[in-house]
């Protein structure tokens, strides 16, 4: 698997920029984080698999990404492929029958003790919203975590945002 995404990073880079190796694609990834606005230091990529141990990504990156992505031609593309809470793929289970529902279009993550869930969502006032929680290096089992993610997602949608006039 980490072949394969490095493979990918090369094929991206060399289709771009004529890249042949590694270094090479490591640039790539690095103009690019800077083309969408990405903080340095926030992406730290060791072997562009983005499984590594010492890879790193904050989530303001994350944020800084999706932003980019909404300002894209494609954006809109782009964010009708995430699951849906309480609908479809990965979060078809997740946050249903509450306010979140139908209203948070996010990616999951989960590997080893961490979890994460990053994405949009429009709350119950209609503020739109980017966002990214991160979860690691804790004692729970995956599915109690994502409880926790869930909760926090739900809060969210529920809460953040401006009071509506007549309210």
């Amino acid at each position: 698997e980490n072949l394969h995404a490095e493979l990918l990073l090369l094929l991206s880079a060399h289709e771009k920029t004529g890249a042949r190796n590694y270094e090479d694609a490591a640039k790539f990834a690095s103009d690019f984080f800077k083309t969408a606005g990405i903080a340095d230091g926030d992406v730290v990529l060791t072997d562009g698999s983005g499984l590594s141990r010492k890879d790193l990504v904050t989530p303001r990156a994350v944020v800084q990404l999706l932003r980019y992505a909404a300002t894209q031609p494609w954006g809109e593309l782009y964010r009708s492929t995430l699951p849906v809470a309480g609908e479809d793929g990965t979060l078809s289970d997740r946050m249903k029958n509450t306010p979140a529902a139908a209203r948070v279009f996010a990616k999951t993550g989960t590997i080893g003790h961490g979890n994460a869930l990053s994405g949009y969502a429009t709350t119950v006032r209609g503020e739109r919203l980017l966002f990214s929680i991160l979860g690691n290096n804790n004692n729970l089992h995956a599915q109690d975590a994502n409880k926790v993610i869930d909760a926090i997602g739900v809060a969210m949608v529920e809460e953040l945002g401006p009071e509506r006039k007549g309210k």
